[in-house]
């Protein structure tokens, strides 16, 4: 019981100092894009800065988790798993709703 209470309590803070982590990176890029008097009407650009730090983070996230993966991600559906199970678990601390297929290589991830 102990050992439950303490997993949830670092989750929680872990999911807090993520919050916070991203919410200053995103406040640093709007301020420094400020900055730039030749930029100030473009927000166009900044939206593709955060677009990039987001990328970013996901990749190295997704690399992350898949180290502690035990198995080689080699099929596409071995990788979509893996998405809709570790990833997803991750990020979003919880299943997937839906994923659906038209069975030609195109896949939807449904969370609602």
């Amino acid at each position: 019981m102990v050992a439950q209470a303490s997993t949830a309590r670092s989750s929680e803070v872990f999911d807090s100092f993520y919050d916070h982590l991203v919410y200053e990176m995103i406040h640093q890029l709007i301020e420094t894009h400020s900055e730039r008097p030749e930029e100030k009407q473009n927000s166009e650009e900044l939206q593709n800065e955060v677009e990039q730090l987001g990328n970013q983070i996901g990749r190295k996230v997704s690399d992350l988790i898949a180290l502690k993966h035990e198995t080689k991600l080699v099929s596409q559906l071995e990788v979509i798993k893996f998405i809709c199970v570790d990833v997803w678990q991750f990020v979003f601390a919880k299943k997937i709703d839906h994923l659906k297929t038209n069975n030609s290589g195109t896949f939807i991830l449904i969370d609602e």
